[in-house]
């Protein structure tokens, strides 16, 4: 999961970022962006409860830890692959296939897809609305396998 920190209005400083959970402590990856905005990403090892601190120069910010609970997903469920690109073509003809993401959530699509002896380029192409096209490059005149995963969780029924 993602968030973002705003420190334009906290004056000189930078912020920390610590993660508490009944099992484990997850790592939150932060990277800087323009106007002291921040980027922060973290994974849950395991559904539950956990609480977040936020520092901005040693100080712990107000309302301070937030109470976060984790579920698990199971989003790739949800995300639907359809188009005539999934039935077939011919070597260097561009095949194209729609990912729908509406009901699954935000989150990132992978897709990879490979001959017998090597891959085949696979581009995708963000919408910015929940919908995605892959489109698909054959590399050899053989099956060709595609998978398509949604946040690092296998799509099902998603092996051609």
């Amino acid at each position: 999961m993602a968030f973002m920190i705003d420190g334009k209005l906290a004056g000189p400083g930078v912020p920390k970022v610590e993660m508490q959970g009944v099992r484990s402590n997850p790592t939150v990856e932060m990277s800087a962006l323009k106007y002291d905005r921040y980027r922060c990403h973290y994974t849950a090892p395991s559904p539950g409860a956990y609480l977040l601190y936020i520092y901005w120069s040693g100080t712990k910010l107000i309302n301070v830890p937030y109470k976060l609970s984790v579920s698990h997903r199971e989003a790739g469920g949800k995300v639907k692959v359809i188009g005539r690109g999934l039935k077939g073509g011919f070597v260097g003809q561009e095949l194209r296939v729609i990912v729908n993401t509406t009901f699954a959530g935000y989150g990132e699509v992978a897709a990879e897809m490979s001959g017998v002896l090597q891959p085949a380029r696979c581009d995708i192409l963000d919408q910015q609305n929940g919908i995605l096209t892959l489109r698909l490059f054959p590399t050899e005149a053989c099956r060709h396998s595609l998978s398509v995963s949604f946040d690092g969780e296998h799509v099902p029924g998603m092996k051609y």
